[in-house]
């Protein structure tokens, strides 16, 4: 987990075009937590991301990065939105964001709901098993799964003449 240099919370981030998976977690205790679902709307960033980061105040952000389960070296559809989404995190609240493999992390956040629930039945369910899948991909990096990159934000300097 290199990157942070201050001790503190770090926001988890499983993207979707629907929804997108939240959870939280902290660089003192090294455990992620799954906290909640937004759902996806057609601004850049969900409103409701505001009160998440005035809440947490994050030192850095995770978000999972997809690619193929069976090694192909072609690019996965989702890959340029997540990048944008990491991006659009940085620029509008100023902290550095990981991009963190999220292979298979769907499969076992469904394995870890359905060992604290039942198996999901509706798209509620569904939901939480993307806030469940945020903590996968959280946790995998608290835990030191190296990143695939950073995103910084990008400070528009000022020019003087």
């Amino acid at each position: 987990m290199p990157k942070p240099t201050a001790q503190g919370n770090i926001l988890g981030f499983d993207f979707g075009l629907k929804r997108i998976g939240v959870a939280t977690g902290s660089t003192f205790t090294s455990i992620a937590h799954p906290h909640s679902t937004i759902q996806q709307q057609d601004t850049a960033l969900p409103p409701s991301l505001k009160l998440l980061f005035q809440e947490w105040k994050p030192v850095a952000c995770v978000v999972g990065f997809p690619t193929h389960a069976d090694e192909r070296t072609t690019e996965h559809p989702l890959q340029a939105n997540c990048i944008n989404f990491a991006q659009a995190l940085a620029d509008t609240f100023l902290c550095s964001v990981a991009l963190v493999d999220e292979q298979l992390s769907s499969y076992a956040a469904e394995h870890n709901y359905r060992q604290n629930h039942r198996a999901p039945t509706n798209k509620k369910d569904k939901a939480k098993i993307d806030a469940y899948a945020a903590q996968q991909i959280l946790q995998d990096f608290l835990d030191g799964a190296p990143p695939y990159q950073w995103i910084e934000p990008m400070l528009l300097s000022s020019s003087s003449s």
